[in-house]
């Protein structure tokens, strides 16, 4: 597409500092994180491998040399275009939402935040070192969002829509009912993340459901809903 034309490129700050990152350090850091988490042989090797490809991918996207503006949260503009980024991390940990005027309506361009008729799962930076903050990143995003009032929400995903503050009371009440489904399963003696996420998968590939459930059991034991410890290298729960 950059080859295409000559498009001016925007994109989160923070991004440049993710993909100019060492993807073998990266590597490292996610088999760490998933070795104690309880993923071993192909399973952890599947995470590590994702992780560095998704890096990969993402820089070949996203070369950081072909960015012309680097975005921070607050006032923006896109040539004559003006708006406000909002910083909405949990689904993913560099987000950025837009606020603008559009002809009097004020319109939100929400990506992967209030989205109808689904929540977005809780990724933030995957089974890096910032999956333990992902669930209280995606309670931050929706706090930041509730103070503005858009007309409209055209989302990354789904049909546009106008209902705005139902969409972001209904995501806090499914990240609630997804940390209550968690802490159940701990209370019921499921113990590591891939017992956990086995069970939230309900006989679907759970591979999908590790994430979001590593990063769930770190805000519980963050929290002091549940306790952890490591026994043999792996953490378990309880």
């Amino acid at each position: 597409m950059l080859d295409a034309g000559n498009p001016t490129v925007h994109a989160p700050a923070t991004v440049r500092e993710r993909l100019t990152q060492d993807a073998t350090a990266l590597g490292h850091r996610v088999r760490e994180n998933v070795t104690t988490a309880g993923l071993t042989g192909d399973a952890a090797d599947a995470e590590v491998e994702s992780a560095v490809e998704s890096l990969e991918r993402n820089r070949r996207l996203l070369p950081p040399e072909t960015v012309d503006e680097w975005l921070t949260p607050g006032a923006v503009s896109f040539g004559s275009i003006s708006a406000t980024a909002v910083h909405t991390p949990g689904h993913q940990a560099d987000h950025l939402a837009y606020l603008l005027d559009c002809d009097g309506d004020t319109v939100l361009l929400s990506g992967d935040t209030a989205m109808e008729p689904f929540r977005a799962v809780v990724l933030h930076d995957g089974m890096d070192d910032g999956h333990a903050e992902a669930f209280e990143a995606s309670f931050t995003a929706l706090d930041r969002l509730e103070q503005y009032d858009p007309d409209r929400v055209f989302a990354g995903h789904g049909e546009p829509h106008s209902q705005f503050h139902e969409i972001l009371a209904r995501d806090r009440r499914r990240l609630d009912r997804r940390l209550d489904a968690i802490e159940e399963l701990v209370t019921d003696g499921f113990s590591t993340v891939p017992e956990v996420a086995t069970e939230l998968a309900r006989g679907r590939d759970p591979r999908y459901m590790y994430a979001e459930t590593m990063s769930g059991l770190a805000h519980l034991d963050g929290t002091d809903r549940i306790e952890s410890e490591l026994v043999d290298g792996v953490r378990r729960y309880e």
